[in-house]
């Protein structure tokens, strides 16, 4: 067997090292712009509707919730949520806030001159949209996956939608088929502590385009209702049993249906992908100074979940077990519970012992209470 001296760089090596998990398929190409990637900003069109409602009426863009800042230290992830009201972590944060309201209170930090939010274990909400759309400087990359803030920012298009203009009437769709804008979008990073979100649409002649049919048929659009990677109740119970003390788990998980005691066998710690890198836009970003569009230069790639059988999403072995029930009357034999990695067990909420309401208000950066 040959000797394989380590390399610095290769397949695999590349870790995330904020922890933030990925929640939108792999498969789904993405157009970012952020503080990192993009930071010049994009000329992009909004494209027409990838499937009908219940009423018949276009949907053209699909509002979520992700849960962020979920877990202790530095293993801190995000997730799609799913399973709406039915989330497992939702029904234990509001327990937890009813029980332990100054443990649940949100905290502050400040490092390096400026000031950051310090949140519980089971972290926070937050709402975003994804849209499709083609980037007006790489139209060879055809159509991506925008996925941007529901507040501040996607709010700022929709304030545009519902402003009557002069003449009283309200505005165009930015994704009208027959007459699409052009939409600069910005994330500054140094905004003073302000909304760092900047949309500009212009409805001008040369800037706003007439779409080819290949970017109004739904079946080339990505359903923007399968885009994501979801995960299990039993993973999240499982996750969410590792951040707190045994005994809080089981208190503020009382009332929760199908609610699995002990372990979920195979279970395993997730693992972060490194973030894709995206090219910068060609354009200058001074004023908007629109690229021409060149519809030969499109290339169309056909959503993998439109039109078709959707590709079986990667899920974990099947292991066959008889799910022990906590409920009135049936007490839960003791089982094994995994024990929290080493960097979780400063966290005085974690583990099995009795909860230390002034050690854990001291790992949350909180005054003692009398």
């Amino acid at each position: 067997m040959p000797i394989i001296p380590p390399s610095r760089q290769f397949a695999g090596s590349q870790v995330d090292s904020n922890g933030e998990g990925k929640y939108i398929k792999d498969s789904i190409p993405q157009l970012i712009v952020s503080t990192k990637v993009n930071t010049e900003g994009v000329f992009t069109h909004y494209l027409p509707s990838y499937k009908q409602d219940a009423t018949g009426a276009g949907v053209w863009m699909h509002q979520f919730q992700i849960r962020g800042n979920f877990g202790t230290g530095n293993f801190k992830e995000k997730y799609y949520i799913a399973h709406g009201a039915n989330d497992p972590v939702v029904h234990f944060e509001r327990n937890f806030k009813f029980r332990f309201p100054d443990l649940a209170k949100i905290g502050e930090e400040i490092k390096e001159g400026r000031k950051f939010r310090i949140y519980p274990p089971y972290g926070n909400i937050s709402k975003r949209v994804v849209t499709n759309n083609i980037n007006r400087n790489a139209t060879q990359e055809g159509i991506m996956v925008f996925d941007v803030p529901a507040s501040n920012a996607f709010s700022q298009i929709q304030d545009y939608h519902n402003r009557p203009g002069f003449n009283g009437v309200q505005a165009p769709l930015v994704c009208d088929p027959d007459n699409c804008a052009l939409v600069f979008t910005k994330c500054k990073k140094d905004s003073g502590g302000g909304n760092p979100w900047v949309f500009q649409i212009d409805l001008s002649p040369g800037s706003a385009i007439q779409l080819p049919e290949a970017l109004r048929d739904s079946d080339n659009l990505h359903n923007l209702d399968d885009i994501f990677i979801v995960k299990t109740k039993e993973e999240l119970m499982e996750k969410l049993r590792t951040f707190f003390n045994g005994d809080v788990f089981d208190l503020c998980m009382q009332g929760y249906q199908g609610l699995l005691v002990g372990s979920v066998p195979g279970f395993t710690p997730p693992t972060v992908a490194a973030a894709p890198v995206y090219a910068a836009p060609v354009a200058p970003v001074s004023g908007l100074g629109a690229p021409a569009f060149n519809p030969a230069s499109l290339v169309v790639t056909k959503s993998p979940t439109a039109g078709g059988v959707a590709p079986a999403p990667a899920v974990a072995p099947v292991v066959a077990q008889t799910p022990v029930y906590a409920g009135v009357g049936q007490p839960a034999a003791p089982q094994s519970v995994p024990v929290a990695p080493a960097e979780h067990m400063a966290n005085p909420m974690a583990g099995t012992g009795a909860l230390d309401l002034d050690a854990a208000m001291k790992f949350l950066g909180k005054p003692k209470t009398a």
